[in-house]
């Protein structure tokens, strides 16, 4: 069994996120982050098709509270 990885080119100029601060980023309320941590999110949400569908289920849980 193998894990598909994402493939997609990371800047080299950006630091490393932790698992637990990528969960922090994504279970934040949007309007309750600042500027820079929004542009964060984003750029770690685009970085691979998983990471963006996942972005969308959290968000839509977040919804149904």
């Amino acid at each position: 069994m193998t894990i598909d990885r994402c493939e997609a080119p990371l800047a080299s100029n950006r630091r490393n996120v932790s698992p637990r601060r990528l969960a922090q980023l994504l279970l934040t309320r949007p309007d309750d982050l600042k500027d820079e941590h929004c542009r964060l999110q984003d750029d770690l949400i685009r970085a691979c098709p998983e990471m963006i569908d996942l972005a969308w289920l959290v968000r839509g849980f977040a919804d149904l509270l």
